[in-house]
């Protein structure tokens, strides 16, 4: 969680971010299955979205496009780990990001 607040302190933006968001802290974890590399390309992102839309904080939401744009493209609405409907397991099946990684 320390990391991510550093994260969030670095942010261009006013608002409170998902990063700090208690309620994301686990999404953020399956998104990036805990890679520093992961993390910081799907922040990114979602940073671009925030900042390209001029919204003064960054979102689930932006978080949930930023994964489909750079991590899991066509992962649905069950894999997406900030989409409502996320069914909670490890993207580590076949066909998905972290295959082959120990979980």
């Amino acid at each position: 969680m320390t990391m991510l607040k550093s994260l969030h302190l670095l942010l261009p933006l006013a608002g409170p971010s998902a990063l700090i968001d208690p309620d994301c802290t686990q999404l953020l974890y399956l998104a990036s299955h805990g890679l520093l590399g992961q993390l910081t390309q799907l922040t990114e992102a979602a940073l671009r979205i925030a900042l390209t839309h001029k919204d003064g904080q960054l979102t689930r939401e932006h978080f949930r496009i930023a994964f489909e744009e750079t991590i899991f493209p066509d992962c649905g609405q069950a894999r997406n780990p900030f989409h409502e409907r996320f069914n909670g397991k490890p993207l580590t099946g076949v066909d998905e990001p972290y295959n082959g990684l120990v979980s």
